[in-house]
């Protein structure tokens, strides 16, 4: 399968995965076909944007997998090709969020110095009382960390 391909000058790189999950990266000079020893069963890969033709040894042969954009040529080489897929529609502005608790307690949540969250909690340590996620907001763990955001 092709993971990706790159060009800078005229100097062409490929990334290609085996069912196995290894990678490996062939790059190659001026769309020149480059050998592929150390790979059994492959002679040569010539790269080019988004496609990469792999020629075969005489003892193996072609195997097409559509699906991950493998294909045979009518010589018997394989042609890896970068999958074009159409755009994804988000159904919600959150997807990949997830909402860390039910309650609305922010007692135990890391908060950044000065970020919302932090002044909610610094007001209720002085006033005395638990430190809760305001009426309208839920609390979510991003990469980023921790945020209020709208319900829905």
């Amino acid at each position: 399968m092709l993971v990706g391909t790159s060009r800078f000058g005229n100097r062409y790189s490929a990334t290609l995965q085996f069912r196995s999950g290894r990678q490996v990266l062939v790059a190659s000079e001026n769309g020149a076909a480059v050998p592929l020893s150390g790979l059994y069963g492959y002679s040569e890969a010539i790269i080019a944007s988004r496609r990469v033709l792999i020629r075969h040894t005489s003892d193996t042969s072609c195997t097409a997998y559509p699906l991950h954009g493998v294909v045979c040529d009518a010589q018997g080489a394989t042609v890896l090709e970068l999958k074009v897929r159409g755009l994804v529609a988000i159904t919600e502005p959150e997807s990949g969020l997830s909402v860390i608790r039910s309650a609305n307690d922010l007692t135990d949540v890391p908060a950044e110095p000065g970020s919302f969250i932090d002044r909610i909690q610094t007001e209720a340590a002085a006033k005395g009382v638990k430190p809760e996620v305001p009426n309208g907001l839920r609390l979510i763990e991003t990469s980023t960390g921790f945020q209020l955001v709208p319900e829905d």
